[in-house]
């Protein structure tokens, strides 16, 4: 009996959609984190972009790297879809390193609050579904990316 073995096109192409698929997946996972709630102060929710905001407001995120980050921070889901579409059109290699520089600084950003303010005690407590919303899916399009580039398309 012969067993019957796909080609290694095919099999290279199914791995290639698979890795595309979780950059997707990830980065759909980054922006859905950003609008879950992040903080609460008070009796008040908030998401990634109204903590921001108000962080920038009354704190000294205005200059340097950060502020930059920051300042760009409402532009994410924006960045995340162009990589989408830049994906769609083919341009494989191109898109993963947009995926990976997106998903390192998004992953950071996602972090900084656990690590960042204080316990239960603080009148601002951190509401870890929006954080660990946004970094499992910074890690998922990392991942993604990362096989694209450790598996070629032939």
């Amino acid at each position: 009996m012969t067993s019957v073995q796909p080609s290694p096109a095919r099999t290279a192409a199914a791995r290639h959609r698979v890795a595309v698929s979780l950059c997707c997946a990830g980065l759909v996972l980054q922006v859905t984190g950003t609008f879950l709630p992040w903080l609460r102060s008070g009796d008040v929710v908030r998401n990634s972009y109204q903590a921001v905001s108000i962080a920038r407001r009354l704190t000294a995120l205005g200059e340097g790297v950060l502020g930059a980050t920051t300042a760009a921070w409402p532009a994410m889901g924006i960045a995340a879809a162009l990589c989408a579409v830049i994906y769609m059109f083919g341009a494989h290699r191109t898109a993963s390193v947009s995926v990976l520089l997106l998903s390192v600084v998004v992953g950071t950003i996602a972090t900084l609050p656990v690590v960042l303010l204080p316990g239960s005690e603080s009148t601002i407590r951190v509401i870890i579904v929006g954080p660990i919303v946004t970094l499992s899916g910074a890690v998922l399009a990392l991942v993604g990316a990362l096989t694209l580039f450790a598996w070629p398309k032939n």
